[in-house]
């Protein structure tokens, strides 16, 4: 137990602790974000869509929206993701809020793919405020180091867009 989760109006100016052995070597919390190795996360996200990932020593984050919350046949809250849990598995107790700082207490939430499957011990602590269009992140076992946006397995990419059609269309010269 911890002390924003005894009091959690302190989430506005003391973050949610880290378990250091589960995310990548320097990564740091804050009350709206989490920086891995100097990156920020919600910067991240700038440059990329969700789901987005980064990987650095072989442990990554993810980064994934809410689309749906509910609740399930049993009564627990369950939250929709924009993540297709067959092709990643995070560390699912780990998984925390960014983009705001939430001072509602936590509970246990199951957690779904986008075709509505729930993994079986996909469940994890969050906000009882959470909505739809949050932000969570979550570490995970990576492979490969960088900043990359997921392809093949993922749902609801977007295709990159052609940065020098959309130059010579607005009538600018590309390089």
């Amino acid at each position: 137990m911890t002390l924003t989760s005894i009091v959690p109006s302190l989430r506005r100016s003391i973050p949610d602790p880290l378990t250091p052995s589960s995310w990548p070597p320097a990564t740091t919390a804050t009350t709206t974000d989490v920086v891995v190795s100097g990156v920020s996360i919600l910067r991240l996200l700038e440059v990329s869509a969700t789901p987005a990932v980064h990987v650095v020593d072989d442990i990554g984050v993810v980064v994934v929206r809410v689309i749906d919350v509910g609740r399930d046949a049993s009564g627990t809250t369950s939250v929709t993701l924009d993540l297709d849990l067959a092709t990643l598995t995070p560390h699912w107790r780990e998984l925390r809020l960014i983009g705001r700082a939430s001072t509602a207490r936590a509970a246990m939430v199951s957690i779904r793919s986008l075709d509505g499957n729930a993994a079986t011990d996909a469940a994890g602590s969050l906000p009882r405020d959470l909505r739809v269009g949050d932000l969570l992140v979550a570490p995970f076992a990576g492979t490969t180091p960088g900043s990359v946006r997921p392809t093949s397995g993922w749902q609801r990419n977007l295709p990159t867009p052609d940065l020098t059609r959309n130059a010579e269309a607005a009538g600018q010269r590309s390089l």
